[in-house]
């Protein structure tokens, strides 16, 4: 009779597990009837008897965040093959499967585009690890439309006991200063829902309104700090059940011999979860501007050129000139935009067949949604899904 093997999951503080690792994790060993999942609190500071007691366990491996060098330290000297889901700096001997800091940045930075801002800034870290990558992404790509991003590095990772809402925070003058003197209208892009809140905060000690004078964007998308304010706070979701699916699978490959110990996958961020904090478009042009909202809108009903320039109230040469000058695509450009990100979260998140997908979408025609996507995306709708979903 086999031994079954213990996965043990490593449960800590700030950079947590997430639920959906855990529901990812469960599906990548399910059809592993030898592995079982364990849920021992190992942690640093060693002790001798840690490495007994995984050897009468049975366990074989770890999953688990690890963003510090310490908790590294301690995992690698157990002698046990370990998984990280973290997406920031990654550590020597160690696999690692998270989301890709630099795509998250150049998401947010293209999202702060569409909606027409011309300042942007930044709040987050100093030093390696996820907001340097994320951090890098924004500003790349913030630099090729034009705008140069200014960056609030604050050095206090994670305060103490701070009451938030009822007295200030040890170094909010800093940040309150940086705030006034950005330009308005600013939009920053926070490198954690964290620091989002507490810019939020700031600001209403500012008096400074959100989103007219400041517009925020988080990112990972945590209900306890996107809704613990008013408005609350837009963020990037993170694909954390398919970091968990592709861990656990991760960890099989390892154990069979298949992949090396120090394997890296990074995923791409699911979207922009928009909410009260960036609900606003800066275009300059009211024609431009009721455009895009009815293209965002209605763009998956089948809308064409003519409805939106109609209901933008002028003729369709004139508006396509002011959105190719405002936003850099046409009307029929934001329109199909608009159509295949649908399509990518339908492909996603659903079973749909494709016929489906392209008829929810505005496309039509299967055959026309199939060569636009192909276009646009690089590979067809099928192998997009296929690379993507959690099985």
């Amino acid at each position: 009779m086999y031994r079954k093997q213990f996965i043990n999951l490593i449960v800590q503080g700030h950079a947590e597990v997430k639920p959906g690792h855990w529901r990812g994790i469960a599906q990548g060993f399910y059809n592993h009837p030898l592995c079982e999942l364990s849920y021992l609190p190992f942690r640093p500071p060693a002790d001798p008897d840690d490495k007994k007691l995984i050897q009468d366990m049975g366990i074989v491996s770890m999953i688990g965040c690890f963003g510090h060098y310490d908790l590294w330290d301690y995992y690698s000297n157990l002698g046990l093959p370990t998984v990280s889901l973290y997406g920031g700096r990654p550590f020597p001997g160690m696999a690692q499967v998270g989301t890709c800091d630099r795509s998250i940045g150049r998401l947010a930075a293209k999202y702060f585009i569409n909606l027409g801002f011309r300042y942007c800034a930044f709040f987050g870290l100093p030093g390696p690890g996820f907001s340097k990558g994320r951090w890098s992404g924004y500003k790349s790509t913030l630099n090729q439309a034009g705008i140069q991003p200014i960056p609030f590095l604050h050095k206090a990772a994670y305060p103490g006991e701070v009451k938030f809402l009822t007295k200030s925070m040890p170094w909010e003058d800093n940040i309150q200063k940086w705030l006034q003197g950005l330009p308005k209208p600013v939009a920053i892009f926070c490198a954690d829902d964290m620091r989002a809140f507490w810019l939020s905060v700031c600001c209403r000690h500012a008096d400074l309104k959100i989103p007219d004078d400041v517009a925020l964007l988080g990112c990972g998308d945590h209900e306890s700090f996107c809704h613990a304010v008013l408005p609350n706070i837009s963020s990037i979701k993170i694909p954390y059940l398919q970091e968990g699916f592709a861990a656990a699978r991760l960890m099989n490959e390892i154990l069979d011999g298949k992949k090396p110990r120090d394997t890296c996958i990074l995923l791409e961020p699911e979207e922009v979860i928009g909410r009260a904090s960036t609900d606003t478009l800066l275009t300059g042009d009211q024609s431009v501007t009721r455009a895009i909202r009815l293209i965002r809108r209605d763009a998956t009903r089948g809308l064409s050129v003519e409805d939106v320039a109609k209901a933008a109230n002028v003729c369709v040469p004139i508006l396509q000139k002011r959105m190719k000058t405002v936003i850099g695509r046409t009307v029929y450009q934001e329109i199909r935009r608009v159509q295949l990100e649908e399509a990518k979260k339908l492909l996603i998140n659903t079973d749909l067949p494709l016929e489906e997908v392209a008829e929810k979408c505005g496309f039509g025609y299967l055959n026309r949604f199939m060569r636009e996507f192909k276009i646009k995306v690089g590979i067809n709708p099928g192998a997009f899904r296929k690379k993507n979903r959690v099985r």
